[in-house]
């Protein structure tokens, strides 16, 4: 079983064409898996402003972010 994560690769690749028109991805990027992560921690941050108006979330909640984005890639 490997270790390595599947992160979806790159989220918003940059490519740029090279002489003869072959494209070279020149920067990659966060990845989809980052991305993903960061669109379930908008979620997660929204549901836990409190009386105050700041956002208190705990590490646990960034983890659980990064669980829904594998479920996500998981679901590609």
């Amino acid at each position: 079983m490997s270790n390595t994560k599947n992160t979806g690769g790159p989220a918003y690749p940059v490519k740029t064409p090279t002489p003869g028109y072959n494209f070279e991805t020149v920067h990659q990027g966060m990845t989809l898996r980052d991305h993903f992560a960061g669109l379930a921690m908008q979620g997660i941050v929204s549901c836990k402003i409190n009386y105050d108006g700041m956002a208190a979330f705990s590490d646990d909640d960034v983890a659980q972010c990064y669980i829904i984005a594998d479920a996500m890639l998981n679901a590609r």
